[in-house]
């Protein structure tokens, strides 16, 4: 009698991360992680996909080895999962559809009998040279050799110019050196590229003969433990042939006003989302560091009041100055086993778009928003006087933090509105950032400061020190400069408007500017970017034009 096999009620997924950065994943292979009830992830994938799943999803580690029993043990694993009912994703390394490290895990679902559903990434044999501004395949009769970690290879099979040839090494001067060996011109271009496809990306251009001792310089001269950045040195692609050449005149990642730049950006509330996306879209990465912390009042009667004042009818609008607000009222709904519909009636105010995100994330769309000055100084503007239309009731439940300011409790009076301002929570200077994050701002590990009020100044002076002279500082405004001047700090730049918007593109033209300078240093055969810093200038160095006999 044959035993009945049961099968998953969905496929197994596997997501391959290619180059591994978050960007480049599909947007299947984020859905998938996101719906995921079980992810198996190769340990080097653990923190690619940390923030894409489910907070519900468990998440195992996956030991990644060559040897076929690993790869069993990590199948069954799968698959029992799948045949209980969870939705599993397989997390894989790189691109193992090309290598073919993916063979003993899906013999093994096959022999299962649990069908695979393969997200592939784009293959790091191609999306690592794209980055560089390097196409491997440039016109037809060209060939292409590609060697993973090559040992003793006979390489005069690669010999001839024609072919291009893609060594993945940490010893690009050994594979230069076999493959004059073995009949490949010195004069030949070729690049090394490290930490490929990332805001790490270090390519260096010479001559084959001479590769060798360029990418040791290059590896020499690159700063490692810094917030994020990986050390020195390590594997890397090597290109040999007409495609590394062609850098000069393709190159378009790591030649972005801000790429390869660290920026800081201490905050006294969350970030907005916007400004780290752009910041990221012009190359940068962005290192938040919170200064302030957010606790509940010390006495909850005032808050308790006020939410009987709410249940009862007795405010005509609620107004919210920030997201923490809205926070902390709905933590007492939370309390009191109430929802929105609580607010029923209530007329809603918010003061800038982050508080509105966190109003509709409570189920709440607000009836007034400043469209120009997102202050509470543009919120009293656009405010109504009481009497404006023939409602008695000119009460307003004002929920704020202990530090803020009068000017808009008095604006409301003066306008004939009965305020009951009050604390919804408390701000506290937050603890001390990680350790390698101080040292880093002192020492310059950080190529840019963003201030966006005077209280960040002076928060991060206190809690971590002054960033270093060689960083360069921009401010938000005036009265946050004069800020930064008091506390001992060179501000380099202020927004033209104070806006998160403003402030980054004051840093993208000064980025610009800093690149358009360093190209006109490498002259009219390099590609250069410029690294502040305790990086320096750095101009990355042309290819010799050697000319052939």
């Amino acid at each position: 009698m044959t035993r009945p096999v049961t099968t998953p009620a969905e496929p197994l997924v596997i997501v391959c991360t290619g180059p591994g950065q978050v960007e480049l994943l599909p947007a299947r292979a984020h859905t998938a992680l996101a719906t995921a009830g079980v992810v198996i992830a190769d340990r080097a994938e653990l923190d690619l996909v940390a923030g894409l799943l489910n907070p519900a999803a468990e998440l195992v580690a996956a030991d990644e080895a060559d040897e076929p029993q690993t790869g069993l043990l990590i199948a069954r694993t799968a698959v029992r999962h799948a045949r209980e009912g969870a939705r599993v994703v397989r997390v894989v390394a790189g691109d193992p559809l090309l290598d073919g490290s993916l063979a003993v895990e899906l013999g093994a679902y096959r022999r299962g009998h649990c069908e695979v559903d393969i997200i592939p990434a784009p293959a790091p044999l191609m999306a690592i040279p794209a980055h560089a501004g390097m196409p491997l395949l440039t016109r037809p009769g060209r060939m292409l050799g590609v060697i993973v970690e090559p040992g003793t290879v006979d390489w005069r099979p690669f010999a001839d110019e024609r072919t291009t040839v893609v060594a993945v090494t940490d010893d690009p001067a050994r594979v230069a050196a076999d493959l004059m060996g073995d009949g490949r011109s010195g004069e030949d271009p070729a690049a090394f590229i490290r930490h490929g496809a990332t805001i790490d990306q270090q390519v260096v251009v010479s001559d084959l003969a001479a590769i060798g001792v360029a990418a040791a310089g290059a590896a020499a001269a690159a700063v490692g433990a810094l917030p994020g950045q990986p050390a020195p040195g390590g594997m890397g692609y090597l290109i040999v042939g007409e495609p590394a050449g062609l850098r000069e005149r393709h190159a378009w990642f790591d030649t972005r006003a801000l790429f390869g730049w660290r920026v800081l950006i201490p905050l006294t509330r969350e970030a907005p989302g916007q400004l780290i996306e752009t910041l990221q879209a012009h190359g940068a990465r962005a290192v938040t560091v919170p200064t302030l912390s957010v606790e509940p009042p010390r006495t909850p009667a005032q808050m308790d009041r006020a939410m009987s004042g709410i249940d009862a009818g007795r405010y005509r609008w609620t107004i919210f100055t920030s997201a923490n607000a809205v926070r902390a009222v709905r933590t007492r709904f939370d309390a009191y086993g109430w929802d929105v519909r609580t607010l029923a009636g209530l007329r809603i105010a918010a003061v800038d778009d982050e508080t509105v995100a966190e109003l509709r994330a409570f189920g709440v769309r607000p009836d007034l928003v400043p469209a120009g000055e997102q202050t509470t100084s543009g919120l009293l503007g656009v405010f109504p006087h009481f009497g404006d239309d023939a409602n008695p009731l000119n009460r307003i439940f004002l929920p704020r933090a202990d530090i803020a300011t009068e000017t808009l409790v008095e604006g409301l009076r003066e306008r004939g509105w009965d305020v009951e301002d009050l604390t919804a929570f408390r701000t506290v200077r937050a603890a001390p950032p990680p350790a390698p994050i101080r040292e880093a701002i002192k020492a310059g590990g950080f190529d840019a400061v963003l201030f966006m009020s005077s209280s960040t100044v002076r928060n991060l002076v206190g809690l971590a020190g002054k960033p270093h002279p060689s960083t360069v500082v921009v401010v938000i405004g005036p009265q946050t400069a004069q800020t930064a001047e008091e506390h001992g700090l060179r501000v380099d730049l202020t927004a033209a408007e104070p806006t998160p918007e403003a402030l980054v593109a004051a840093l993208v033209a000064h980025g610009l500017h800093l690149r358009d300078e360093a190209a006109a240093a490498a002259g009219p055969h390099g590609v250069a970017t410029w690294r502040p810093g305790a990086r320096g200038r750095v101009v990355q160095p042309a290819r010799p034009r050697a000319s052939r006999p």
